[in-house]
């Protein structure tokens, strides 16, 4: 094994083995560091669901908790961690061979990090033992280490580094990282490598991950983090840009928590956290980001399998909802009504836990939940990929698949449920805890790009032409109708065998026609008044299996 101390041929700066071209701004990577957005709400904008499996890699090392990392550029960066090292990956996305690998960083099970992706640089942090820790540079395209950054007072780096938005009065970009052994975080100016200033927090926490960010009305760096703590583990802190700070408050939820961030609310005045419900406590809190005080949380019912709200995963945000992942199968669904929250919904399988969970909303104006199952942590057997649709006040199940049992667990990896700018969604799974399920995977599921749109002509009752454009040219594209909308799939001995519909179980074959050369196909029949709001059509090009949106006839 390697260990990495000091790179040759670069300059010392304070403590930094640095090339000279490192400049510490960030990309704005959504993944890992951010998590989407420097708010970590654990969603994004795009195209969904993304329910088609594109492909496997079943031969790489064990994806670490801290996740993948999208570029701007559009790679896929992550670490992995073992007992044999760590060693960071460039991947392609369109068929995830690998592009670059570094050398092997050293580090041990519980180097925690994810990869935060700067302009020209990269920076994770590796753990060996008490006081053998440190941040590695490396260059952002071949994934050669520029340098380390070192100081006595790291004791044991654990989380994704992480870049801040403004610079400092030097004019570089800072890092913040957590110090999970010597319970501090920790900022350091990207480009010499100097300690800015360290702080005392509350309690340490597992995974090290800070956040969310904002910038103050001084526009001043604050980062928020949730410590492992009883009482009041969470912290606010501004970075004066100076190298002092100021603490804002002491606060947050009353339990226990083992990733350390939360996620910022669209209106940006509190801080979703989810915590275990030790002590039948509450498992999800709403902090106000002024004063660290509690404006709200929920029950978390503990030991009734009927009610029980558990939550590891970090939670996903969109608008006013938040989305949360647990024990026994558990995603439920909030909604923030300012002074309370709401459980509008919660899908419950009663197996393992949902331990990575993020949401995406599409240009269809849905919702869509991605949760990944970690498998039993003593015996661990599958993961398994469920994907909800958020239809109001209650779900729709989209897809659940294990790929044929092939999906190995997604152990401990929050930030490894990842969407790109396309809607495509990345996973890994493994655990490198047990060297049975080893090595690890990567999956890729991709949303369906046919872009078949069905729209109507006319009105009902009547005679009505439904029209499906974007079809494949000269090909035979079903129409098909339900009485509800759901998630049936295909039967065998059908064409698109196992093709999900965003229809119920009453699906039935309309017709079939033809599509022009232009893509565009038209099915024309007379609809009686009692299909009227009541009866639903999709259409399906049985050229490509791709499915067109659903409408409700009317």
């Amino acid at each position: 094994m390697m260990r990495l101390f000091m790179i040759p041929m670069a300059v010392a700066i304070g403590g930094l083995a640095v090339a000279p071209a490192v400049q510490g701004q960030s990309d704005s990577s959504a993944w890992s560091q951010w998590r989407a957005n420097t708010a970590k709400t654990g969603s994004a904008v795009a195209d969904g669901p993304a329910l088609t499996h594109d492909w496997t890699r079943d031969d790489v090392d064990i994806v670490a908790p801290g996740g993948f990392s999208v570029g701007s550029n559009g790679d896929i960066y992550y670490k992995s961690m073992d007992d044999d090292g760590t060693w960071v990956y460039r991947i392609d996305p369109a068929d995830g061979s690998t592009v670059a690998k570094s050398i092997n960083l050293g580090g041990v099970v519980g180097s925690y990090s994810g990869v935060a992706v700067g302009v020209e640089q990269l920076y994770t942090t590796v753990y060996v033992a008490e006081g053998d820790t440190s941040i590695i540079v490396l260059d952002k395209n071949t994934l050669d280490v520029l340098g380390t950054i070192s100081h006595p007072e790291f004791l044991g780096l654990r989380g994704t580094p992480v870049i801040s938005e403004v610079p400092n009065q030097f004019g570089n970009y800072t890092l913040y990282v957590v110090d999970r052994n010597g319970i501090q975080m920790h900022a350091v100016d990207a480009t010499t490598g100097d300690l800015l200033w360290s702080y005392d927090l509350p309690a340490d926490v597992s995974f090290g991950q800070l956040g969310p960010l904002w910038l103050d009305g001084n526009n001043r760096q604050v980062v928020a983090h949730f410590c492992n703590a009883q009482n009041f583990g969470g912290v606010a802190i501004a970075d004066n840009g100076d190298g002092t700070y100021e603490e804002l408050w002491v606060g947050g939820p009353d339990s226990f928590n083992w990733w350390g961030s939360g996620a910022l609310s669209a209106d940006g005045l509190r801080i979703y956290v989810t915590t275990f419900n030790d002590g039948d406590v509450p498992p999800l809190w709403a902090i106000d980001v002024e004063d660290g005080s509690i404006v709200w949380d929920v029950p978390g019912y503990r030991d009734d399998p009927d009610r029980e709200m558990n939550f590891f995963a970090r939670p996903a945000v969109v608008d006013d909802r938040v989305y949360c992942g647990g024990g026994r199968g558990v995603v439920a669904c909030y909604q923030d009504l300012g002074g309370r929250a709401e459980l509008m919904w919660d899908y419950r399988d009663q197996e393992d836990e949902y331990t990575c969970l993020s949401a995406v909303k599409a240009q269809d104006g849905n919702t869509y939940i991605y949760a990944v199952r970690q498998g039993l942590i003593q015996i661990p057997n599958r993961g398994t990929l469920v994907v909800l649709r958020d239809d109001g006040d209650t779900y729709t199940k989209l897809l659940e698949t294990d790929l044929d049992g092939l999906m190995l667990p997604t152990l401990y990896s929050n930030s490894s449920c990842t969407i790109d700018d396309a809607g495509n969604l990345y996973i890994g799974g493994g655990n490198s805890f047990d060297e049975g399920v080893n090595p690890g995977g990567i999956y890729k599921f991709t949303p369906d790009v046919t872009g078949l749109a069905l729209t109507t002509v006319g009105t009902c009752p009547g005679d009505m032409r439904f029209k499906a454009d974007g079809a494949t040219a000269n090909e035979k594209v079903a129409f098909i109708y339900a009485e509800g909308t759901g998630s049936v799939s295909i039967p065998s001995g059908n064409p698109c065998v196992g093709t999900m519909l965003g229809l119920n179980g009453t699906a039935k074959l309309a017709g079939v026609v033809n599509a022009d050369a232009t893509g565009l196909a038209k099915f024309d029949t007379r609809v009686p008044s009692k299909a009227c709001g009541r009866i639903y059509m999709q259409a399906l090009d049985l050229t490509t299996c791709g499915t067109s949106n659903v409408v409700l006839i009317e």
